[in-house]
């Protein structure tokens, strides 16, 4: 069927299969124009196989300047290919008033903006994701950034785990598991991959109750030590003890270990003591230390 600019349509419920316009055609006041070749609608779908949208032909490499397509959905988005393309397959991009902009994700009903990527079971192996203050990067699958782009001589390049927080457990304690009252402990932690960083401060530890014999401990180390390798050793500040024949102290972390023990290094040969209970001046002394340690 062929509509002329100047003749019409006549009858009741006609039915055609192809129509020739002369001119443009308008629907709904938006005049209709230039489809290229597109594939028949259904409920599901609507699948372009040419042709242009909005002035800017579909598959061109660079876009038109001052052309764009607004696609609005409410379930997924899928662009698809059969095969890899070299590059980007999808590029977005937003210049206005001297700021460029990449591509924008809006933030859904729980305030987040995800980037999942799946496996091609379906399954998700990771995704990036923001809430109104931080970006963070959730690997699913156990993985991690994996440097091993860069060439190196170690065991592993993957980076797979980071945390930092406050040490709100820290115990002084004999070797006989009694614990001594403080005025004040506090600490921070971070760990790197299996590394633990920690710093303390304790102050005022009271001994009253402790076995005057008994080495000194501190507990409430954010993780137990590695089970195998070698034993870690750290820095410490003592005030208000007394060391006779000292040369130094420090602290020390055993394998498989939630906690660091106060040594001493001697002046004569034989390596070092332990810090004892009654070294301490009960109510003023003050333990502070840092160490880093593997963990498993």
């Amino acid at each position: 069927m062929t509509i002329k600019q100047q003749g019409g349509i006549f009858g009741r419920n006609p039915t055609f299969n192809n129509v020739e316009v002369e001119g443009s055609l308008t629907v709904n006041g938006e005049a209709i124009s230039d489809f290229g070749t597109m594939a028949q609608q259904d409920a599901d779908s609507v699948n372009i196989d040419g042709g242009t949208i909005d002035g800017t032909t579909v598959g061109i490499t660079t876009p038109a300047a001052i052309k764009a397509t607004t696609v609005t959905t409410s379930g997924t988005l899928l662009v698809n290919r059969s095969t890899l393309l070299t590059g980007a397959v999808i590029e977005a991009s937003y210049a206005g008033a001297g700021t460029q902009y990449g591509i924008e994700l809006q933030p859904a009903a729980d305030n987040t903006y995800p980037l999942m990527f799946k496996s091609s079971g379906g399954s998700v192996i990771g995704s990036i994701y923001a809430t109104s203050s931080n970006i963070s990067i959730d690997v699913g699958n156990g993985g991690g950034i994996d440097f091993s782009a860069t060439s190196g001589t170690g065991t592993s390049e993957l980076f797979d785990d980071y945390e930092e927080g406050s040490l709100s457990s820290l115990d002084v304690q004999d070797s006989s598991g009694n614990s001594a009252s403080t005025s004040t402990k506090r600490g921070l932690y971070r760990k790197i991959g299996n590394m633990v960083f920690v710093s303390a401060e304790i102050y005022n530890v009271n001994t009253s109750g402790l076995t005057s014999g008994d080495q000194l401990r501190v507990y409430g180390l954010p993780y137990v030590s590695a089970s195998a390798g070698h034993t870690n050793y750290g820095a410490v500040q003592l005030n208000d003890f007394t060391l006779s024949g000292s040369a130094g102290t420090f602290v020390q972390n055993v394998q498989g270990a939630d906690y660091v023990r106060l040594q001493m290094n001697t002046l004569a040969a034989g390596g070092a003591d332990s810090v004892i209970v009654s070294d301490a001046a009960s109510g003023t002394a003050d333990i502070f230390f840092s160490i880093a340690y593997p963990t498993d």
